[in-house]
């Protein structure tokens, strides 16, 4: 039976500034997080309609490009201006504000880097593997050997960002805060959900009939991403994603190195962006059990994980970085 004792006590990964309310990160995660759907479901019908209103009086190549986005898109892309605005200030607010307190800057860095870094690469080229030998997609004869570098040094760059991004808001964030007022299964169980849930968005399908979109169209935008994970029901990928973020909710805490958390999840994010373009998935094909080339969404790969999560808790536990 797995003990939490297996993990940091509470001290050592609370976030730095919780001397006050315990509650506050999470607080003001879930504010900023509420707060910026509510923005973007009332500002995205008056830029919509700014933008349609610039193209009927100057039609040009941008502004057709833009008006081609549907609605749900604009409120989709204007979410983020007060999570990119405001996210540093909260960082700074919950004394995240140094690469050291994130965990960001741990050496020796190599052997959270490199090892790490591969171990998400392997991991999708097992389920890659498993895709091409059960016919599930071929190779795509068309590509040379000058794309495929272009593509592999652009998803690298597109991996290392993401990756980077998601690391600081999930685990250097989301999991301490929730750790600071919870159990530690309690804290990585439901970060992870909080991992899955916001991987996933509102169907389009509803949005995209709006000419005219009103202030009541914006807000059921936004309400819908807010449920999205509920409307569009891929409860298999959602497991995936859940039990990815248990893995690095799990990397994280046993030792205490966000980088070698943004090293997997980067491995991981380069492996599928590169591997979509070796491959062409063929017409109709879904698996179950082998998933598609969109990603890691199959019972095979949620077996793997798994298989990785059991590994990293039966590990040796490592000494845990001060974060402070």
């Amino acid at each position: 039976m797995l003990s939490c004792a297996q993990f940091p006590n509470r001290n050592q990964f609370a976030l730095p500034n919780a001397k006050g309310s315990p509650w506050e990160g999470t607080c003001l995660l879930l504010g900023l997080y509420l707060g910026s759907l509510l923005f973007a479901g009332v500002v995205a019908p008056w830029v919509y309609q700014a933008v349609k209103t610039w193209h009927a009086l100057y039609p040009g190549e941008l502004n057709t490009y833009l008006l081609k986005k549907g609605f749900s898109v604009y409120v989709d892309r204007l979410r983020w201006v007060p999570i990119i605005c405001l996210f540093p200030r909260l960082l700074k607010k919950v004394g995240l504000n140094t690469v050291q307190s994130l965990g960001l800057w741990q050496p020796p860095f190599f052997p959270q880097i490199v090892p790490v870094f591969m171990l998400g690469v392997i991991l999708v080229a097992f389920v890659g593997c498993a895709q091409i030998i059960n016919g599930i997609v071929g190779w795509d004869s068309e590509q040379t050997v000058a794309l495929l570098a272009f593509a592999a040094i652009k998803a690298l760059v597109g991996a290392v960002i993401l990756s980077v991004l998601e690391e600081v808001v999930f685990r250097g964030l989301a999991l301490r805060a929730f750790y600071t007022v919870m159990r530690p299964w309690v804290a990585i169980v439901l970060s992870a959900l909080f991992f899955a849930y916001l991987h996933f968005k509102a169907p389009k399908v509803v949005a995209e009939a709006l000419q005219t979109p009103t202030l009541a169209d914006g807000l059921t935008v936004a309400f819908q991403m807010f449920i999205g994970p509920f409307l569009t029901a891929q409860w298999l990928p959602f497991l995936n994603l859940w039990a990815l973020g248990v893995v690095l909710n799990v990397l994280y805490l046993r030792t205490g190195s966000l980088l070698a958390c943004v090293s997997l999840h980067c491995g991981l994010v380069w492996a599928m962006l590169f591997y979509k373009r070796l491959v062409e998935t063929h017409d109709g094909m879904y698996s179950l059990l082998w998933g598609t080339a969109q990603g890691i969404n199959g019972l095979f790969s949620l077996g793997l994980i798994s298989v990785l999560m059991v590994g990293f808790l039966c590990t040796k536990k490592q000494a845990v970085h001060s974060l402070k």
